[in-house]
């Protein structure tokens, strides 16, 4: 007979040394818990420093070779050729290397670091003015202008109104080519695209100058969208704005507190009211209250009986516990009707008013009074329609100054265009054969924006950002794309503006501004301005950004052969 102490010792022992539960389907369909992944750190490019040259040509002038001792034995190696420091020059070439210690400690040759950071050549175009010679893009213009008008025996007194219509017969598909030609086609559709409030437009042998009118900031004057406004809410327009929080409720809540069915809030009216720019106001009238809240719908629960006295017989011992006895729990009758009303019968309980009758009887009331008036969906209705008209208004406005922008732009280009003819008839009857080179390669359009300073006035000469290049905008980083273009190629569309924030340049100074003769820039697409190993910068290039960012940009426009 075994003894009942050590099977149950047994059994105890061997749940203890057991790895797994008696239950292990139930713990076997419970998921693991997903660990977070850890957050990967936000790559960050290397910004200048308190070690970063001011400029190229200082870092280059600060390139001093060092003593080969100097250098680890282990790194008298050039990174950049993996020429050892002093060895001798290969034939025909002149590439020994001496060690050069940059500001981030590392090690390269001095020719390889002269070679990678020299500054780039300078590159330019040169811009000609407007001739009227034979094979000029002038001329060919002319020719195209004095075809249109032959062929349609317009009137000539009015040269801009038939240019106009000129510009809107090639607007339509298939027709800009076959009445400018593709060159101008492709010049005349750039500025027609080009909807900025223009002060002039200055045509060019090998390039188009676009002045922009100085414009200022528009105030914004459109109305606030109030159609997610509920009625009744506690908002700026319908309260006091120096009225804090809690004084708004405070006086909420009191005429909330009135014996009507709905607080007295029905009654009340809270006009909501808009304040536009120049005075005038909108009023939406009698904006109704909120339903009334909860606290309205549940009265107070009475009071629950207190707890039951001892008898008047009990001995001594019972009375000095009787205190400590926890009271009966009420009954239901005791909770909803009071302990007043506890004592009445099952069928005068079941038949009497009870507070959830009480209840449905106001929910019932304010349904009523909510269908008989429908202030307050018409109120909504009213601001819904507000908010549309609003929009509307603002989307017409914005075409409207659209379409006007664009029909200024087309009488500007016309009025060009005619004085362009005007000039033409002028020089035919000059003696001059002499034929005008025209590069006879496809031109490449490229955007320019530049602002002209004082020191600017009287410049011919203006640098500007390469233009092989585009910039791309990846994520908050800016890339650069070469493109490989033909200076002879590239026809520049300069949208030059006066300077109105650094510079004080009056009216007069500004119409003086003379006509670029050249437009230069280096090279620099390829010139690296960081370390190679650690990726620290080295120097600042100073190039400017693009017009995205600060105020010039340029991308190349290449036709459809």
């Amino acid at each position: 007979m075994s003894d009942p102490d050590g099977f149950i010792s047994t059994n105890t022992v061997s749940h203890e040394g057991d790895s797994q539960c008696e239950y292990d389907a139930c713990t076997a369909s419970t998921p693991p818990t997903p660990k977070p992944k850890p957050k990967k750190k936000r790559y960050i490019p290397p910004q200048p420093d308190s070690n970063t040259f001011p400029t190229q040509q200082a870092f280059l002038d600060s390139l001093t070779p060092i003593s080969i001792e100097k250098v680890d034995q282990m790194n008298r190696k050039c990174p950049i050729c993996w020429k050892p420091f002093g060895e001798a020059p290969d034939a025909g070439f002149d590439n020994t290397e001496q060690p050069v210690q940059l500001r981030c400690a590392h090690v390269f040759g001095d020719k390889c670091l002269a070679t990678t950071y020299g500054i780039p050549e300078t590159l330019t175009i040169e811009i000609r003015p407007f001739s009227y010679l034979p094979q000029s893009r002038a001329h060919a213009l002319s020719q195209k202008l004095d075809a249109y008008t032959t062929q349609h025996k317009k009137p000539l007194e009015n040269h801009a109104k038939i240019f106009e219509e000129m510009l809107e017969e090639s607007y339509q598909p298939g027709k800009g080519r076959e009445i400018f030609g593709d060159y101008w086609w492709l010049v005349l559709q750039e500025l027609r695209d080009d909807i900025r409030h223009t002060k002039d437009v200055i045509f060019l042998e090998d390039a188009v100058i676009v002045e922009l009118e100085e414009t200022k900031p528009r105030q914004n004057n459109s109305l606030p969208c109030y159609s997610s406004i509920q009625p009744g809410a506690l908002t700026p327009v319908s309260t006091n704005m120096n009225q804090t929080l809690s004084e708004a409720t405070a006086e909420l809540s009191s005429s909330s507190s009135s014996s009507e069915p709905f607080g007295g809030l029905m009654s009340t009216t809270i006009p909501l009211q808009w304040s536009l720019s120049h005075g005038d106001t909108i009023t939406i009238p009698a904006v109704p209250p909120p339903p009334p809240g909860y606290p309205q719908f549940y009265t107070p629960l009475p009071p629950i009986a207190s707890a039951p006295k001892p008898m008047p017989n009990s001995t001594g011992d019972l009375k000095e516990t009787a205190s400590f006895i926890s009271p009966a729990p009420p009954t239901i009758f005791e909770h909803y009707l009071g302990a007043s009303e506890a004592s009445v019968s099952w069928e005068a309980a079941l038949v009497g008013e009870t507070q959830l009758d009480k209840l449905a009887a106001l929910q019932k009331q304010a349904k009523q009074s909510l269908d008989d008036s429908s202030t307050t969906h018409k109120v909504q209705a009213l601001a819904d329609q507000v908010t549309i008209d609003a929009a509307r208004a603002r989307q017409n406005r914005r075409q409207e100054r659209l379409e006007r922008k664009k029909r200024e732009r087309k009488a500007l280009l016309a009025r060009k265009l005619a004085v362009i003819y005007a000039s033409f008839q002028a020089s035919t009857s000059s003696t001059n054969l002499d034929k005008f080179e025209t590069p006879s390669k496809p031109s490449h359009l490229v955007h320019a924006s530049m602002v002209v300073h004082t020191k600017d006035l009287l410049g011919t000469s203006y640098e500007i950002n390469p233009p092989g290049l585009v910039y791309v905008l990846v994520g908050n980083e800016l890339e650069e794309h070469e493109l490989e273009l033909d200076t002879q190629t590239l026809v520049p569309i300069i949208v030059r503006s006066i300077c109105n924030e650094c510079c004080e340049i009056s009216e007069e100074a500004a119409r003086e501004v003379s006509i670029p003769e050249s437009l230069w820039w280096r090279n620099d697409v390829n010139t690296p301005d960081d370390c190679p190993l650690c990726h620290k910068i080295l120097f600042k290039k100073g190039r400017k950004l693009p017009h995205f960012l600060e105020g010039v940009a340029w991308e190349a426009n290449v036709p459809n052969e």
